[in-house]
């Protein structure tokens, strides 16, 4: 590989701790794939990172550079990429500077949490989603939208909602018996790799839940199935999803789906809805700056997909805690 000039490199300015890790311990690899706002970049062992401009937004595996990406004409898949000190030089032309970048963790939520204030922020958040395009998963979670569906579509959601019934069922019977859930419902294979693109929707859904799952502290419904998709996941979906599936296991997501679950738990409507550091009221559907705002701007759909599993879980978690009272501690 030829040497770049280093006044023609790019600073990554931020990482997620899983991308940190891969940038401190991988050497070489390849290009596993080349997007419009991104690459991802596999190593020797195949685990992935997105190397793109701050427009991606933090997440685990994303890797950030503060300028401008005008780099997607000059790379292709299978280009070989290596490490030489703190320079990560991909391809034959293009340098990126590792150094000493900021590393994004989700911010932590703390609890316990007031099941009537978060009853009422759920309802908030879903008299908003039943008015906007929010996603292929999240009307049937929204029991009062029909949605209109061509004869694919509703193949498409037949699909997904049968496998979203049984993680539910699932669900709910894993808080009812804490600490001792039964066999993954077969039904729930019928998720990974659901749907088109980069990461399906039926892989987001999983990947929020098991978010979800993480930061509510409930690790004896989280480990099982996140056990469970690691063995299930590689032969049913594709590398890019995998990886964003395997730091979902962990508790990791995008940082939207992490804003979007806290402000559900503990930062109140004004995060779902409004502008921050903002007191003058705005409708929902004009403030981009808002946590629920935020998860369209997140793929095609995914962050309304991968919110869609959020949504599952906590509220068959808050019917737990309802129908238990004593339990509803943590």
């Amino acid at each position: 590989m030829t040497p770049v000039q280093t006044n023609r490199s790019t600073a990554i300015t931020l990482t997620g701790a899983k991308a940190y890790h891969w940038l401190q311990h991988s050497r070489h690899g390849r290009v596993a794939a080349v997007y419009k706002q991104c690459l991802y970049l596999a190593d020797h062992g195949d685990a992935l990172i997105c190397l793109g401009s701050r427009r991606l937004g933090p997440g685990p595996i994303n890797a950030l550079c503060d300028a401008e990406w005008e780099h997607t004409e000059s790379f292709k898949a299978g280009d070989v990429w290596q490490r030489r000190g703190n320079v990560l030089q991909v391809g034959a032309k293009h340098c990126f500077r590792i150094d000493h970048p900021a590393v994004w963790r989700p911010a932590p939520v703390k609890g316990p949490w007031d099941a009537n204030a978060i009853a009422g922020r759920l309802q908030r958040a879903r008299d908003y989603l039943a008015t906007i395009n929010a996603g292929p998963l999240m009307p049937l979670l929204l029991r009062d939208s029909a949605p209109r569906c061509d004869r694919l579509q509703s193949a498409f959601k037949q699909q997904a909602a049968t496998g979203i019934r049984a993680l539910v069922q699932w669900l709910e019977e894993s808080f009812i018996h804490f600490g001792s859930p039964g066999d993954i419902p077969e039904d729930v294979v019928s998720l990974i790799g659901l749907g088109p693109g980069l990461t399906p929707s039926g892989d987001d859904f999983l990947g929020g839940a098991l978010v979800a799952l993480r930061t509510l502290k409930r690790d004896a419904a989280a480990d099982p199935l996140a056990d469970w998709i690691k063995r299930r996941a590689p032969a049913l979906t594709n590398d890019i999803s995998l990886a964003h599936l395997s730091a979902a296991c962990d508790g990791e997501g995008l940082e939207p789906v992490h804003r979007a679950l806290n402000a559900i738990l503990e930062n109140g409507v004004r995060d779902l809805f409004l502008m921050r550091r903002s007191e003058k009221p705005v409708k929902p559907s004009l403030t981009r700056f808002s946590a629920l705002a935020r998860l369209g701007a997140v793929g095609h759909s995914s962050g309304f997909d991968a919110f869609s599993g959020v949504l599952a879980v906590v509220e068959s978690w808050q019917r737990q805690r309802r129908a238990d009272p004593p339990r509803a501690c943590a």
